[in-house]
């Protein structure tokens, strides 16, 4: 794991350049009630874009792959990164810029980022293995390329996954991380994007929809509090 963040750092990638989305459908808004309320307000402190996509994109596949269908689409629609985040995670660095990030880890070929598929520092049950919770992908031949292929194998040679649980994980791992795009792939540690202790999102894994909402509903309200103080956050 990681002890701290990237620093801050210049870039010339324009807020706007950069689509941050979810993918909700009404069944979970329980809770994912309140985690779009923080990730939106945390989009438009830095302006980036943000969307949610409440609809089955892939009705052929179950409604986990929606959200590497929306991906492609906002790809095609010419955002420069494209980057997804469940609907029990949330922004909880409300002032670091996710150019950082970007900055640190898109380097060489690397044209898609994801962290470990680690719930904590002491819990990891499958070291090596993306979770597919939070990613980010660069657009470019290579990163339409990673969610083409990651689309087409769900509909082919890894169909058979697409039934176990969890399914966009496992297509991923088993026909796309050692593929032909294995060198533009970067697994980086899983606190970065990922995990219950993570630095810069939470991921509310393994929780009960009850207790997501709980938790999820306590850290809008106490955003909310800290902006009834008059305390502006710092932009970067």
């Amino acid at each position: 794991p990681l002890k701290s963040l990237p620093g801050i750092v210049r870039t010339n990638i324009k807020p706007s350049e950069i689509m941050i989305f979810m993918v909700v459908t009404p069944e979970i808004l329980e809770y994912a009630q309140y985690s779009i309320e923080i990730n939106r307000n945390y989009c438009e402190e830095h302006g980036y874009a943000f969307e949610i996509v409440d609809k089955n994109l892939t009705p052929d596949l179950p409604i986990n792959f929606s959200k590497i269908q929306a991906v492609l689409n906002y790809l095609n629609k010419g955002y420069k990164y494209v980057m997804h985040v469940d609907a029990d995670a949330i922004f909880i660095r409300k002032t670091y810029p996710v150019t950082n990030i970007i900055e640190k880890y898109f380097t060489g070929l690397t044209s898609f980022i994801v962290s470990e598929d680690c719930y904590s520092k002491d819990i990891c049950s499958k070291p090596g293995r993306m979770n597919s919770g939070i990613f980010i992908v660069k657009n470019n031949k290579a990163g339409k390329g990673i969610i083409e292929k990651w689309l087409s194998a769900a509909r082919g040679s890894c169909k058979k996954y697409t039934k176990k649980f969890p399914n966009c994980q496992l297509v991923f791992f088993h026909c796309v991380r050692y593929s032909i795009f294995s060198i533009f792939i970067k697994l980086v540690p899983y606190n970065l994007l990922n995990g219950k202790d993570g630095l810069f999102i939470k991921h509310y894994m393994q929780h009960h929809n009850n207790k997501r909402r709980d938790i999820l509903k306590s850290k809008l309200e106490s955003d909310q509090e800290f902006q009834k103080g008059n305390k502006r956050l710092p932009v970067f």
